[in-house]
């Protein structure tokens, strides 16, 4: 069902460098938008935006799906765990996505969070340091 998405993008060209290893940063950027599209309804947008924040870029993933509640926003990045909310009849995976890419965001100095979810999307934000 990834094929039939579409993507909002925003990504500034003028972003600065940040120090991180290119491939493993890929892997996060493709977990967080694999989660975003596994949750999402079908023909659905993903919005992809980036920003400066201070010190470091800050990547943010919305999805369009069911929403995480507030009180499991941290649990969703710890290994095999997944949010309650999800549909019965819907195949779950390992839960490792998230907590492996919260992983390797916090060993290049950087962080990793639901910043918003409610019942019309979840978005998933890190940063990485601005290189120096």
């Amino acid at each position: 069902h990834v094929e039939q998405l579409r993507d909002e993008q925003d990504v500034p060209l003028d972003l600065p460098q940040v120090n991180a290893d290119g491939r493993r940063i890929t892997q996060v950027i493709t977990n967080v938008v694999a989660n975003a599209a596994k949750y999402s309804p079908e023909q659905t947008l993903i919005g992809i935006t980036a920003e400066v924040r201070e010190d470091r870029v800050q990547i943010n993933v919305t999805d369009r799906g069911p929403g995480i509640p507030e009180s499991e926003h941290d649990a969703v990045f710890e290994a095999f765990r997944q949010a309650d909310n999800r549909p019965k009849e819907e195949t779950k995976g390992a839960g490792l996505g998230l907590a492996i890419s919260r992983g390797l965001i916090e060993a290049h100095g950087g962080d990793i969070w639901i910043s918003e979810s409610g019942p019309e999307g979840t978005t998933v934000s890190f940063t990485l340091p601005v290189a120096e």
